[in-house]
């Protein structure tokens, strides 16, 4: 940033450059979320479909990861974005216990 623009932005006034950077990284937020999102989503249903005991959550799981991985290659977000896996999307999706809920189910078990 030059001294032109220090000046400007010091009476208040955006420059070029800043606000050109600012957008550049809102940007890239909205596109990390947009993917973070999209991998959040695709692990609820495949849960939600585990729990229903649907006999195609995992051929649906595999077309979502499919279409998500396709949607970040034709946005180029590769880079920013890792690419996910059924494995990684499956590992997600599991539930798992905190103390308080392991405590309780053994409490419970107990009073079987």
């Amino acid at each position: 940033m030059g001294a032109g623009e220090t000046l400007a932005k010091s009476l208040g006034f955006n420059p070029t450059e800043t606000s050109r950077e600012k957008e550049m990284n809102q940007t890239v937020l909205r596109q990390e979320s947009w993917a973070a999102e999209r991998k959040a989503d695709i692990g609820e249903k495949y849960r939600i479909a585990r729990i229903k005991k649907d006999p195609n959550a995992l051929k649906d799981l595999m077309a979502e990861v499919r279409s998500l991985n396709r949607d970040i290659r034709s946005r180029g977000l590769e880079k920013l974005v890792p690419l996910t896996s059924v494995a990684k999307v499956i590992q997600s999706s599991k539930q798992s216990k905190t103390k308080k809920m392991r405590r309780e189910q053994r409490y419970k078990a107990a009073e079987l």
